[in-house]
C-alpha cells in the first residue's frame, strides 16, 4: 500500500506500507511547494499524485521517480 502524506513545510513523503509486517518505509520525499503544501492527491493506480499548496499552486507528479509531470499556476491561496 501507498501512503502519500504532506507537510507544513511544503514537502510530500511517499510511503510503503506493508500489510503484512505493519511496517512503513519512506520511499521518496519531495520538496513539493515554497510554502506549507495543503492538499495531496493519489490515482487508484498509485502510478501519480497532486499536491496543492498554499502558495496557490496544484503540482502533479510521477510516484515512481519523483518527477514533476505538470503545474497549474491559480495565483492566490487554494
Amino acid at each position: 500500500t501507498t501512503i502519500l502524506v504532506v507537510d507544513l513545510n511544503g514537502r510530500a513523503f511517499i510511503t510503503d506500507f506493508d500489510n503484512a509486517t505493519k511496517e512503513a518505509k519512506n520511499r521518496l520525499t519531495i520538496r513539493a511547494h515554497t510554502n506549507y503544501a495543503r492538499r495531496c492527491f493519489l490515482t487508484a493506480d498509485e502510478k501519480r499524485f497532486a499536491t496543492a499548496g498554499h502558495d496557490g499552486i496544484v503540482r502533479f507528479w510521477d510516484t515512481s521517480s519523483g518527477k514533476a509531470l505538470a503545474k497549474l499556476d491559480f495565483g492566490g491561496r487554494i
